[in-house]
Parts: C-alpha cells; structure tokens; sequence
C-alpha cells in the first residue's frame, strides 16, 4: 500500500465547519487505511486562540459524531492525534507568518519529518483570504518563489 512521506498539511480556517465536517474526517480515515505516513503533521492554522489538545478534542468530538460511535475508534483515533497540531495566526497579518514558519518547522522536527518536507495548503477560509495567506507565506520563505517553478 502507498503511503505518504515527508508531507506537512496545513489547514488554514480550522476553526470553521469544512475543516471539522470533511477535511479532518477524510484524513483521519486516510490514516485508518495507513494512507497518511505518521510523519505528516496535520496542522490546522486559525485565529482563534487554542492549545493542539484542544483542537484535537474539539477534532475528536466533531469525527466521533460524524462518523458514529459504530465506526469511530478510539485506539486509531489516538494514533491520529498524535500527528494532529494547532497553530494561531491572523491571516492579515504578515508579521504572524514569521512565527508559523517557526511552529511548522519545530512540528516537523517532532514528527521526524526531513527537511525537505512537501507543504500542503488548504485554504478553508472566504476567498478574500486567500491573497493574504498566499503573500504571507511567500513573504516567509513558506512557498518557493514565482521563478522556481
């Protein structure tokens, strides 16, 4: 079966109904299959202030009630979890970037992500964000420059 390695996804809007109702669910069940390689870390980027166990919590309840208590496990879910982080930032804000960069980059080192790690970003939010958050993670180093494509 193939899995994922050295992958990173970010989830900027985590706080919102997608993230909770379909993206973590989908990967979640990613990870049931062993889709998802234990060293790609999830993190949900939002602004609103909470710690990575409250986001898992928050994660949990939701993936619980959508899928059901029949088919939630509880074992994989932990498993799941452990790969699941929290990280605040205000999207408008492009001095927040900084300190993403810096949280993403230390998540990965405790994952036992390599270097290189492949960034996948989602953009849950409202389509007005979606200029911000690209410019915010160019002008951090997150994504390569326009010429190295």
């Amino acid at each position: 079966m193939a899995t994922t390695s050295d992958t990173t996804i970010l989830i900027f809007g985590a706080s919102g109904d997608l993230t909770s109702r379909k993206l973590i669910p989908a990967l979640f069940r990613l990870s049931q299959q062993k889709y998802l390689c234990v060293r790609c870390p999830v993190i949900g980027v939002a602004r609103r202030p909470k710690t990575h166990d409250e986001f898992r919590n928050e994660m949990r309840e939701t993936v619980k009630e959508r899928l059901g208590e029949d088919k939630f496990d509880a074992t994989t879910w932990d498993l799941f979890a452990k790969q699941l982080f929290y990280q605040q930032l205000d999207i408008t804000d492009s001095s927040d970037y900084t300190n993403l960069n810096t949280a993403v980059q230390e998540i990965e080192r405790q994952v036992g992500a390599g270097s290189e790690s492949v960034r996948i970003v989602y953009l849950a939010t409202t389509p007005d964000l979606f200029a911000p958050a690209v410019e915010g993670l160019d002008v951090s180093g997150m994504i390569p420059p326009r010429d190295a494509a």
